[in-house]
């Protein structure tokens, strides 16, 4: 924003100047949950569909009602991704949770092999840094191998996502 001054020292353009502070203390962030269990499908990669938004800061980087599964940065910049999910439990095959980038291009997975853990809740959660351009968007993406239908569970601290502009960097 151009700041002018009427007189030497004092600016003239406050509302310019208000925009620029807020970019500075208040970044692009989102914390995206769910209200409901979602059922994936045996051996099916799926993208989570978020619900509910807990925290949306500036607007514009989701929309529950408009492809609810993404999260779109508004300008180029770095990002700080963060996730946890929880399945529900099962014995048996893997979960696996990834970061997929305009539908295309995984950048993060995490796996686990349930035979070596035991048949309880399993949690995957994880954490990365974007360097996204304005309008790439990123979705967390689930898949299990447990043979049948299994759960995401909605319960304190599952599943939620949380995307926040670290700042402006030209991609």
């Amino acid at each position: 924003a151009t700041v002018s001054a009427a007189t030497p020292g004092r600016s003239t353009d406050w509302n310019a100047l208000a925009d620029d502070v807020r970019l500075l203390w208040v970044p692009d962030a989102v914390i995206l949950t769910r209200g409901s269990t979602q059922s994936i499908a045996d051996n099916t990669a799926t993208v989570m569909a978020w619900t509910t938004e807990t925290l949306k800061t500036n607007g514009g980087m989701h929309d529950v009602s408009t492809n609810n599964s993404q999260v779109v940065a508004v300008r180029d910049g770095l990002y700080m991704v963060n996730y946890c999910v929880a399945f529900a439990q099962g014995g048996t095959g893997y979960r696996q949770v990834q970061l997929v980038v305009n539908g295309t291009t995984s950048v993060q997975r995490v796996l686990l092999d349930v035979t070596l853990a035991n048949a309880n809740l399993h949690q995957l959660s994880g954490s990365y840094l974007w360097l996204a351009s304005a309008s790439d968007y990123i979705e967390l993406s689930v898949k299990h191998t447990q043979g049948s239908s299994l759960n995401i569970l909605a319960s304190a601290g599952s599943p939620v996502l949380s995307v926040v502009q670290l700042g402006d960097v030209s991609v």
